[in-house]
């Protein structure tokens, strides 16, 4: 009776492993299939079957050891009960993995703990947005592959001859064993492929997911109630790195108290009338397809007369990949947060029942010096938290799709199947000139834009921009060829130049207003479009940086490595010293200051994303750390790895004490 059970559980058990197997096997088909179609000549032979198949397989294996034992006590109670319970288990198995094979084709990028930091409001948000028709083949492959899935391991059938079941046995037991000596090879690290895009398709996504949420655990977990020593030894190699700060103490060790460096001051005009401060902060506004770096041809000719008419930064980085990062970094050069989702989705309880740890920040800095502040944003208003943080920051005006005139401005989901992220760019421009006209007429303002026309699934433009004559007709206007379109995908070039078209109608009506001549503009990207065809390690940060202004005496072209944490310290040392605002001299900002250097130059400490496997995570001067090892820069954005290992251990001790510091304000709240 005994052996009875034990046989009925193993063929049970082996038999959902085996179609585990061939099902997650049809799964990477299915995926391939969509990338080649798109037209993808990065996929090779070993690709799919040493990375891809083996890596999925050595997952299923390694999954199916967890569970032999919980399942087979399960058996011994209820046969039935166990069955349904594998069965079911092995269907999420296939759901999630479906899930994250979607994301990966949509997003170009692979899921990672962040998943995890997502309210069930904010996920519904984001696979509500997400759904478009333009995707329709890929929402049809996935659901008919769910179907078949469910068909193949709910199905029940009779038991084959027990001379089959023990081939089987057999068959998965040497499997097993190979998969257990195979645990520390179930990831292979980027430098074992020839891009980051081979390496993110190669790994399995479970594995990768997994990993991602350890190493957020371990960077969590890193002890903040140390001895003083131990935090006195961190504040020293944090603030040794930082040479050009004056610091206070160790309690709060990011505050210093050193005379702004006006860097940007000789650019400009001076004057006793304080200007009007306009930050846009373009979705997805990429170098890779802006400015005269753009590896395809700039897509957007007046964001790039405002770069030659300006100041720009050849060489300028978001502090994250994702939108979540914009806002703290710009506005209040914040360290990166102890989430996997940044500063800006904090979770930790405070004792003065604050959401944030106390921290200065533009908005409440010139709100100080008289200044109404405004920001606009045609999205939902409370996704990563963005109302929270602004409203905490005691922002004047909080102009969101919630606050639209909606006899006058539609969404475009009104006149199509299509579900759409909010209100297209030109609508929030010519909304936010609505509200300009009552709020803005008396005193200096800061007005900040967090545009979303430019994000997937790119259906936000007018249809016109769809059109294949259109596109191709400004494409000639911009002399590239329609062939771009099989690098890029139209609906992105669509979208790219409607974002470009709404920037150059909000100029034009601002214009007309007075406070233009005396109103400075910082536009930028949330977080670079990170295209697939792009090989540059910093594709996903890579974004520009334009300062215009009717202010300015004379354009410059920089080269210094800057990133978003920089911003906020230059802009307030130019409104301190060129338009007599007032500011304290103690500050906690992370960043140095926008590196005005005019051949390439690293010398600012750039936290990108700590909690990162794939992609550059940390800068500090002329080293990079990416992945697991430490590379130097050369004579631009290019790298190469370090060899000197007295650099390495420098380098890595300073990444210590700045993640440690970074947990230890945030946690503690001792950033101010």
């Amino acid at each position: 009776m005994m052996i009875e059970k034990i046989r009925s559980f193993l063929w049970e058990y082996v038999r959902t492993v085996i179609y585990l197997v061939l099902l997650f096997i049809l799964i990477r088909i299915l995926e391939y299939s969509f990338i080649y179609i798109a037209g993808d000549v990065s996929l090779t032979r070993n690709l799919f079957f040493e990375s891809s198949i083996n890596y999925d397989t050595l997952f299923v294996l390694l999954f199916s050891a967890c569970l032999l034992i919980p399942l087979f006590l399960l058996n011994l109670i209820n046969f039935k009960f166990f069955s349904y319970a594998n069965r079911s288990i092995a269907m999420l198995l296939i759901l999630t993995n479906l899930a994250l094979v979607q994301f990966f084709l949509i997003t170009g990028s692979l899921l990672t703990s962040q998943v995890f930091e997502f309210s069930f409001t904010d996920l519904s948000a984001v696979v509500f947005s997400e759904f478009s028709f333009s995707r329709f083949p890929l929402w049809v492959a996935f659901i008919l592959a769910t179907l078949l899935s469910f068909y193949v391991l709910f199905k029940w059938i009779k038991q084959p001859r027990v001379q089959f079941q023990k081939a089987a046995f057999l068959i998965y037991g040497i499997a097993l064993l190979i998969a257990i000596q195979n645990i520390p090879f179930t990831y292979k690290e980027l430098k074992h492929f020839d891009s980051n895009y081979q390496y993110q398709l190669g790994n399995s996504k479970l594995i990768y997911l997994i990993k991602s949420y350890i190493l957020s655990k371990e960077i969590e977990s890193q002890d903040v109630f140390a001895s003083p020593a131990h935090l006195g030894k961190m504040v020293q190699l944090y603030q040794r790195s930082q040479s050009g700060f004056t610091f206070e103490g160790n309690e709060f060790p990011l505050i210093h108290q050193e005379v702004y460096q006006n860097v940007l001051g000789a650019n400009f005009i001076s004057a006793s009338i304080m200007p009007n401060v306009v930050i846009i902060i373009a979705e997805s506004l990429s170098s890779v397809i802006s400015g005269s770096e753009a590896p395809y041809g700039s897509l957007t000719p007046f964001t790039d007369s405002l770069s030659n008419q300006g100041l720009s930064w050849q060489y300028f980085l978001s502090n994250a990949e994702r939108s979540f990062g914009a806002l703290p970094n710009i506005l209040a050069s914040a360290p990166p947060g102890v989430e996997a989702r940044g500063f800006i989705n904090t979770t930790v309880k405070y004792a003065d029942l604050k959401r944030y740890p106390k921290h200065l920040s533009l908005v409440q800095l010139l709100k100080d010096n008289g200044y109404t502040t405004n920001y606009y944003y045609g999205g939902w208003g409370e996704f990563d938290h963005v109302s929270y943080y602004l409203k905490e920051n005691k922002i004047d005006h909080f102009v969101s799709e919630r606050q639209f005139n909606t006899s006058r401005y539609h969404k475009k989901k009104e006149s199509s199947p299509n579900q759409v992220w909010g209100y297209a760019d030109k609508d929030l421009f010519s909304q936010s000139m609505d509200f300009f006209a009552q709020h803005c007429q008396q005193g200096p303002f800061l007005s900040i834009y967090q545009t979303i026309s430019n994000h997937s699934p790119y259906n936000l433009s007018d249809d016109s921009y769809y059109e294949e004559s259109y596109l191709n007709k400004r494409l000639a206007a911009l002399s590239l060829s329609p062939n771009i379109q099989k690098i890029i995908d139209k609906n992105i070039i669509a979208s790219v130049l409607y974002s470009d078209d709404a920037l150059r109608d909000y100029f034009s009506s601002i214009a007309k207003n007075p406070a233009f001549n005396n109103t400075i503009f910082i536009i930028t990207g949330d977080h670079s479009l990170g295209l697939n065809t792009d090989t540059s390690v910093f594709k996903n940060y890579w974004v520009p940086l334009i300062i215009y202004s009717p202010l300015l005496k004379h354009a410059q072209r920089y080269k210094g490595v800057s990133s978003h944490i920089d911003i906020l310290p230059s802009l307030l040392a130019l409104l301190q010293q060129n338009f007599n605002c007032q500011f304290p001299q103690r500050k906690h900002w992370i960043g140095a200051g926008l590196d005005t250097s005019t051949s390439f130059h690293s010398s600012n400490i750039i936290p990108l994303n700590l909690f990162s496997l794939d992609k550059p995570a940390f800068i500090i001067a002329n080293h990079v750390l990416y992945s697991d090892n430490v590379y130097r820069f050369k004579n631009d954005f290019t790298i190469e790895l370090e060899t000197d290992a007295e650099q390495v251990k420098s380098f890595a001790e300073k990444v210590e004490a700045f993640r440690y510091l970074n947990n230890y304000v945030c946690r503690k709240n001792k950033i101010w």
